[in-house]
């Protein structure tokens, strides 16, 4: 399952890359909205982490891959695709 959270669509102006995001239907948005609740309900604890100047580390989702693999956007700019893990008790999933 591969969801994507918002499309974009990039255009040259100016000698600049602009990204312009792309209209979605209704239903795809709330569709959207709820799955991207739920995956942050489920990865709480990864999704709210903070750097050490006290910004949240993740700011955008980008699109979900699973139950805990999404590519997101830090607060620096860069994109990463991660698969967060589990712990229950002493062992990691």
């Amino acid at each position: 399952m591969k969801l994507k959270v918002k499309k974009y669509n990039y255009i040259w102006v100016d000698g600049k890359l602009q990204r312009n995001e792309i209209e979605q239907s209704i239903i795809r948005r709330w569709l959207v909205s709820i799955v991207v609740f739920l995956f942050k309900l489920i990865n709480y604890n990864h999704v709210t982490v903070k750097d050490h100047n006290n910004k949240p580390m993740v700011k955008e989702i980008l699109d979900i891959r699973g139950i805990r693999t999404c590519a997101y956007e830090s607060n620096g700019g860069q994109v990463y695709i991660c698969q967060f893990m589990w712990k229950f008790g002493k062992y990691y999933i």
